[in-house]
């Protein structure tokens, strides 16, 4: 996002362009769309319909959730961001750690799927607080190797 100014122009610089496209091809196919820390003014109608280009016009949005991390009042927040929420999927966390994506890291859209459509939460595996970045590594290692082992024998069922 730019700063506060009537005409922001996303679309002039070739760069801003083209990342503000990929936003909206990526939103089209999330089940899951996380904010943090953007206020969603009234006046950034810009981004406010780049933004609903790519969630809500992509597709009927029936499941999907919408999680704001953000220090602002919940009130407030729903308010700035009802037009993209649909019925009760969203979520609002004033803590990142607290967010479904830092207590579901890597797993956040499969977990939440098994949680709300098949009535099977799983055990959250929460990000560590002030771990150092070695200690981040080997934290995210046994999640890593799970998705290489499961990229592996895809291809070799494809094969």
């Amino acid at each position: 996002m730019l700063f506060p100014v009537e005409e922001k122009g996303y679309s002039s610089d070739p760069f801003i362009s083209h990342s503000w496209s990929a936003l909206k091809k990526c939103l089209g196919r999330a089940f899951i769309f996380t904010v943090f820390g953007y206020s969603a003014p009234k006046t950034d109608i810009e981004a406010s319909t780049l933004i609903k280009e790519g969630w809500v016009t992509a597709k009927s949005r029936e499941l999907e959730q919408i999680e704001i991390i953000d220090l602002r009042p919940p009130k407030d927040l729903y308010e700035s961001w009802s037009s993209l929420i649909c019925r009760e999927h969203y979520g609002i966390a004033d803590d990142f750690y607290d967010s479904y994506a830092a207590q579901h890291p890597r797993r956040s859209c499969e977990d939440f799927f098994e949680a709300a459509m098949q009535n099977n939460p799983q055990d959250e595996r929460p990000i560590p607080k002030n771990a150092s970045w070695e200690e981040l590594e080997e934290w995210v290692s046994p999640l890593l190797e799970q998705e290489h082992i499961y990229e592996n024998s895809t291809k070799s069922d494809e094969d």
